[in-house]
């Protein structure tokens, strides 16, 4: 199973941030692995097609620190990429594809 949920949203409610989850039974909790920071209002400009399309950020989840405060456990993050490659906003959110059929 995949689960998608929209993590933060910034104060012009332009950018989000999208967790990407996942698990592998119906016993299982949902592991956040991947999230990706997304300019929605950038990205419905391109009402031709998603070749403009573009993330603003696409990271991994690399660990996690215990910090022994009240909030103990901060999730290291890690950025990959140059914001090009897609494919998972596509995957999910290509409206394109869902209006040819």
């Amino acid at each position: 199973w995949e689960k998608y949920s929209v993590d933060s949203v910034d104060e012009n409610n332009d950018v989000v941030v999208i967790n990407m989850s996942t698990k592998f039974s119906d016993e299982e909790e949902f592991v956040t692995h991947h999230r990706m920071t997304v300019d929605l209002a950038d990205n419905l400009k391109a009402i031709d097609g998603k070749d403009s399309w573009r993330l603003c950020g696409f990271e991994y989840k690399d660990g996690e620190t215990d910090t022994g405060g009240e909030m103990a456990t901060v999730v290291n993050w890690k950025q990959f990429g140059t914001g090009e490659n897609v494919q998972a906003f596509e995957e999910k959110f290509d409206v394109f594809s869902m209006l040819l059929r």
